[in-house]
This record gives structure tokens, C-alpha cells and sequence, in this order.
């Protein structure tokens, strides 16, 4: 328990060293967060310890909504740079550590976060290639001071039912992101500072339309992790929230986490603004009041409930449905050499030209490992090899990939995919039909996110009522989830008759 204390403790103080280094970088030159800044964090200093850093660099991420580089001196001479990397959903830190490879001494990680090592004489040098790798991979709305709100809902929708649903939708992360509420001038009934720190905030909130003594099921806790600077709030507030489950004394209930927080507006106007406190015009720590008006983004919100409903669809009109084929001729397929991939390591040293490395939980190479040039997930250019770790969701998706790519030889590794169930993936499409209810829907991009093959998708969509009459006939979902798993232990020697 002490050593973990001592550890909180060295994070809280580290954190509040970095930041009071950026806040007066940002003062003396451009941000980091501005149109001509870095758009990204690289940060050092001699006194911070190694094995904390990580969590700080998470922490930096949170508040600013940039990729952080966060290092410490490994010696006294301060000659060597041990550091972390923590990044934004958008940016690709491994790509970003790969595209400074003769930079490093060691490096590793994977697309959210990664560690290094370097000389101390190459931090001028990694500090401006990590800028042209973010402004080249980034565009300035992926910066994210703001919260992306999916939906909007009053508090007496928000019920045991509507949790379980969101649940089905696990697990979520990149790409498959956990539903985030807004809920405009609730009324801030209690708050107070909690914590061995005392760096969080407790709330009981209740519905804006309750009355003075409002009923218990319009009334919630919530709490905001490391708001306590930013106490007292003010007494009505526009929040945004996930919604948890807490269980105590063996009674379960709902809470609300808090991710963003502003003062309420007077009514609610169609395009919402909402950030973090831990980015509000991104404060110094001395700064814990409130802004009145935050000139970011709009975020546009709409209201959703997601109720089932034993005869009807909860949404009442066809979705628009759009799956584009490509036009791929026999000849081509034919003259594709499909191959398995084998002895990986070795055959990667082997390949020659341009190559494409693509499939679920693809690996990472360093590009001083080929002899050739690399695409990761969609080529760039006409590719000489494809390196399939996972086949694509689908026959369509792959002859998309191919007639992009023209690959002259196909390595094909068969692995079997962790596909959601018939029941989750139903109420992860309603959740994505309420959200983007004016869209058309996309089923190869859909598909690709969720590795669900199109067919799949329009089995799930008609068992919750559609009929999508112009899609061919389909079986089951859970027949068709069947199928797709046999799809993805496709051979090569298979695909090669496939035309």
C-alpha cells in the first residue's frame, strides 16, 4: 500500500512538471495544439523516473488530446533518453517510431503506445520528424480538445435495459468506441472531493426537468476523475458521460462517469460544444474555473433511445444501404500467385519491392528489417507483395484490396477471428442506425471496422426487421457468423480457385 501511494504520489508530481512545461512553452511559442504547432508532445527532463512516465504520458494524452513523447535522462551526463509514447486513436505511434528509426537506439509498442531509447544529441532531430509525421498523418480536426458526443439522453433513458445493450457492445476500444451521452442543465444537487488525494469529484446530479424534490430514479451519482481541481461546479451543467455499474452491499446501480463538463446553456441549441476540464483551453493546474464559451468544434448531437421492441425495429425507415463491387477481371485473379505464410521472420527478410501488410492484429516491422518499401492496411501504390496476417471480412472486401494493390503474389496466414455474437451484433447496429440515422451506410467500410462480412451485416439488420430487398437472400445470423469464421480459414490453395 505505501509503495503504491509513493507511486500515485510521483505521477501527480511528474504530471504537474510536464504540464507547467507545456503551459510555458505554450506561452512562449506556438502551442502544440495550434494550426502551425507540432501537433504533437515530445517532452524531457532529467529528474522524472522511468518507471512512471507511462501512466503521466496516458494522463497528457487525456488532457491535451495530442500524441505525447515523454523521456527522462538515463544518466548524470545526461547523454542517453529513455522514453514512452502514448497516442490518439488517429495517429499511429509505432508508424511514428518506425519513421524515426535511425534515430533510436531501441524502440517498440504497437499502434496506441510504444517505448524507446535514444541519444540525448537526437532529440532536436526526433522532435522535428515527429512533427512532419503528425501534420502528414493528422488533419487539425483530429485534435482533440473536444469530446465526440454519439448522442444525446435524458436521465429517466437512462435504465437498466439500456446498459445491458451497451454492454453487448464490448469489448470496445479503437475502432469500436463505448457510446458517450451529453445531457444538457442538469442540476448539480451535491458535490464534494474525494479521494486518499483528494483529486476527485463525487456528484449527485438530477434530470433538469425534475422538480424541487426529485424522484429517485432522475437523480444520479456521478464522478469526474482528477476534477477536483475544478471544484465547486457551478449549479446547473451541460455534462457528457458513459454510463457504469456500481455495485455495493449487493445493490447494483447506474453512475454516471464524467468525461466533459461546461456551464448550461440557455436551451439547448443544435450544435453542442463540450470539452474535458483537463482541456478546457487546455488550463495550467492554478486554473480551475470554468470557461463560459469554448470556440472549438461544433459537435452535432442528436436524441436516441435504444429500446427493443418484440414485433417492430425501433427506427421506422429502410436504412440506405451501399456496398460498392469492384470490377476485377478472371485474368488478373488468375495470374495472382497465392502462397501460405511461413517461417515469417524469414520470409519477410527475403521479399523484395513494395509490400502491403494487412489483417487483424497485424504485426509491425521495422523498415530497416526489408529490403523493400512497406503500406500498412490499404496500399498507397501498386504493391509487389500482400502479407495477409487475417483474410479480409469478405470475398468483396479482398478483391477491393487487389484491385487497388495488383499484387503479383499473395501470402495468406489463416486465423480465426473473435466475432461477436448474433445478439451483440444486433445491438451494435441498432446503436450505429440510431447514431447515423440520415447516413447512408456503408456496409464494406461498416464491415471492415467490425470484421463482419456484408452478408453478415444484412442477416443481423433483417433479424431486427428489415427486409433489405434489394441485398440477395441470406441465412441466420448466427448461420451466417458460421460461415464467416469458415471464410477466414480460407487456404491459399482455396482462394487460388476462387475467381
Amino acid at each position: 500500500e505505501g509503495a503504491n501511494l509513493k507511486r500515485r504520489q510521483l505521477c501527480s508530481q511528474i504530471e504537474a512538471e510536464a504540464i507547467h512545461l507545456i503551459e510555458t512553452s505554450a506561452t512562449q511559442t506556438l502551442a502544440p495544439w495550434h494550426e502551425r504547432g507540432d501537433w504533437v508532445i515530445v517532452i524531457v527532463h532529467p529528474d522524472w523516473h522511468h518507471g512512471v512516465i507511462g501512466i503521466v504520458a496516458s494522463r497528457l494524452v487525456e488532457r491535451y488530446g495530442l500524441p505525447v513523447f515523454i523521456g527522462t535522462y538515463e544518466d548524470v551526463e545526461q547523454t542517453q533518453i529513455r522514453g514512452s509514447a502514448r497516442g490518439i486513436p488517429e495517429f499511429d505511434v509505432f508508424a511514428a517510431l518506425q519513421a524515426c528509426a535511425d534515430l533510436w537506439e531501441r524502440f517498440g509498442g504497437h499502434r496506441a503506445a510504444g517505448g524507446f531509447s535514444m541519444a540525448a544529441a537526437n532529440l532536436g532531430a526526433v522532435r522535428s520528424r515527429l512533427r512532419d509525421f503528425a501534420h502528414h498523418h493528422l488533419a487539425l480536426d483530429q485534435l482533440k480538445p473536444l469530446i465526440t458526443i454519439d448522442a444525446q439522453a435524458e436521465f429517466d433513458h437512462l435504465t437498466p435495459e439500456l446498459f445491458q445493450q451497451i454492454d453487448q457492445l464490448h469489448p470496445c476500444g479503437i475502432g469500436n468506441p463505448e457510446p458517450l451521452f451529453w445531457t444538457p442543465s442538469v442540476q448539480v444537487l451535491e458535490q464534494r472531493v474525494i479521494g486518499k488525494e483528494k483529486d476527485h469529484l463525487k456528484l449527485t446530479l438530477a434530470s433538469p426537468s425534475a422538480e424541487l424534490l426529485p424522484p429517485k430514479e432522475l437523480i444520479f451519482k456521478a464522478i469526474g476523475w482528477r476534477w477536483a481541481i475544478y471544484y465547486p461546479l457551478p449549479p446547473r451543467v451541460d455534462i457528457a458521460y458513459r454510463l457504469r455499474e456500481n455495485t455495493w452491499n449487493q445493490q447494483t446501480t447506474l453512475e454516471l462517469e464524467l468525461l466533459g463538463v461546461r456551464p448550461a446553456t440557455k436551451g439547448p441549441p443544435p450544435h453542442i460544444l463540450l470539452t474535458s476540464p483537463d482541456s478546457l483551453s487546455h488550463p495550467s493546474p492554478s486554473s480551475a474555473s470554468l470557461p463560459q464559451q469554448v470556440n472549438q468544434k461544433a459537435l452535432n448531437t442528436k436524441t436516441v433511445t435504444i429500446k427493443e421492441h418484440p414485433q417492430h425495429p425501433p427506427f421506422p425507415e429502410e436504412p440506405s444501404l451501399t456496398c460498392p463491387q469492384p470490377s476485377l477481371s478472371p485474368t488478373k485473379l488468375a495470374s495472382i500467385d497465392w502462397l501460405p505464410l511461413d517461417d515469417w521472420p524469414d520470409l519477410v527478410a527475403r521479399l523484395q519491392g513494395h509490400l502491403l501488410i494487412y489483417g487483424y492484429q497485424r504485426p509491425y516491422i521495422s523498415q530497416q528489417k526489408v529490403a523493400g518499401s512497406l503500406d500498412y492496411d490499404r496500399p498507397s501504390q501498386t504493391c509487389d507483395v500482400f502479407i495477409l496476417w487475417s483474410l479480409p471480412p469478405s470475398w468483396t472486401h479482398l478483391r477491393w484490396l487487389l484491385k487497388v494493390g495488383q499484387p503479383q503474389r499473395v501470402y495468406v496466414r489463416n486465423q480465426t477471428l473473435p466475432l461477436p455474437a448474433a445478439q451483440e451484433l444486433r445491438s451494435r447496429l441498432k446503436f450505429n442506425l440510431a447514431k447515423n440515422s440520415n447516413q447512408p451506410l456503408n456496409l464494406l467500410d461498416l464491415g471492415q471496422q467490425w470484421w463482419i462480412a456484408p452478408s453478415t451485416v444484412i442477416a443481423a439488420l433483417r433479424s431486427i426487421g428489415y427486409s433489405c430487398s434489394t441485398f440477395p437472400p441470406t441465412e441466420s445470423v448466427e448461420q451466417e457468423l458460421e460461415r464467416l469464421q469458415r471464410w477466414y480459414l480460407c487456404t491459399a490453395q482455396k482462394l487460388a480457385t476462387l475467381t
